[in-house]
């Protein structure tokens, strides 16, 4: 009788430490191990047309987003409420591109730079740009401007650093940039090119080509790249029949993932373990390790963007028709 107490004392001690953690794992990470329980957690709605890019601030509590109607919005990803909305009057071009700099203080936008303390616009661009990224540190912005080089700027000073420019093509838009990013260590920069096929990555401090990836047949656009946490992996995809993964220091081919045409957006999970590739009306997510589609996550209507939250809870994406939904573990 003792030994059959002693047992029912054990498993009840079991179960009181059992429970809490399995209530502290409804809300972990996003896994190759839990993809099949991901839902829709939240529609967070106000754009109209086109939600042209989402971006997570550096601690994951805000999510701004952009769309065509040429507005930013600030969103509590928490409760999902509107928190400030940046109106961008006499803006000639859609707001493509959003960049949080590292510190979570500025908001980078094809538009200008917006100071999120006093929310206004701290500097103004003169080019129309089309896509902005902040260095790692925070010290560097990239600009890229319609058939212009990508250039770096100063964050203190907002001064031309140095700028990208290979002179391959003979036709300057085909050299055009699109969707560019920093490495994790800060001293590379990858871009996809609009009609080249290729994929770029450019040394920092020199401003030299050192490598080109070719991702499809040429005529043919890359619209983003995505570096993995590591920076030993690169992938690339725009409107080739599939996404590549580079290895960054050889060029190799790690994998193809078969998407089929129309790759919008990339993004590594925080751990590297999936990509998540948005292609028309649905985001995919994809095993890095063995390279297979694990889940699909289906929007009724063309998703642009696509960004995991910097600890991997939540998966943002920016829908046709005005919708920032949020995917997540049930909560």
């Amino acid at each position: 009788m003792r030994r059959l107490c002693s047992l029912l004392l054990n498993l009840c001690a079991f179960v009181l430490i059992f429970v809490p953690m399995v209530r502290a794992t409804d809300t972990q990470s996003i896994t190759p191990g839990n993809v099949y329980r991901i839902m829709k957690l939240r529609s967070l709605a106000g754009h109209t047309g086109y939600v042209r890019d989402v971006a997570f601030s550096p601690d994951g509590a805000h999510l701004a987003s952009s769309g065509d109607d040429r507005s930013v919005r600030l969103w509590n990803v928490t409760t999902g409420e509107e928190v400030h909305l940046f109106r961008t009057p006499g803006c000639a071009a859609y707001i493509n591109s959003l960049a949080f700099s590292p510190d979570g203080g500025l908001l980078a936008s094809p538009r200008g730079i917006w100071d999120l303390n006093s929310c206004v616009l701290a500097n103004e661009f003169d080019l129309e740009m089309m896509h902005v990224a902040f260095s790692p540190g925070g010290a560097l912005l990239a600009v890229g401007s319609i058939l212009e080089p990508v250039q770096l700027l100063d964050t203190s000073t907002w001064s031309v650093v140095r700028s990208f420019e290979s002179f391959k093509h003979i036709d300057p838009a085909a050299d055009n940039s699109f969707g560019f990013e920093f490495s994790p260590d800060g001293t590379l920069l990858a871009d996809g090119t609009l009609g080249a096929g290729d994929v770029r990555v450019w040394s920092v401090e020199s401003g030299l080509l050192m490598q080109t990836f070719s991702v499809s047949r040429p005529d043919t656009d890359v619209h983003d790249v995505s570096f993995s946490p590591d920076g030993q992996l690169l992938a690339g995809g725009g409107q080739g029949l599939s996404v590549c993964l580079f290895r960054v220091e050889d060029g190799i081919i790690e994998r193809e993932f078969p998407t089929g045409e129309g790759t919008m957006s990339l993004d590594f999970s925080p751990d590297g373990q999936l990509l998540a590739i948005s292609c028309e009306g649905v985001v995919s997510l994809w095993s890095i390790e063995t390279g297979r589609r694990l889940r699909s996550l289906r929007h009724e209507n063309t998703v642009l963007p696509v960004a995991f939250s910097p600890d991997g809870k939540y998966l943002a994406c920016g829908v046709r028709g005005g919708e920032v939904a949020i995917w997540g573990l049930q909560e």
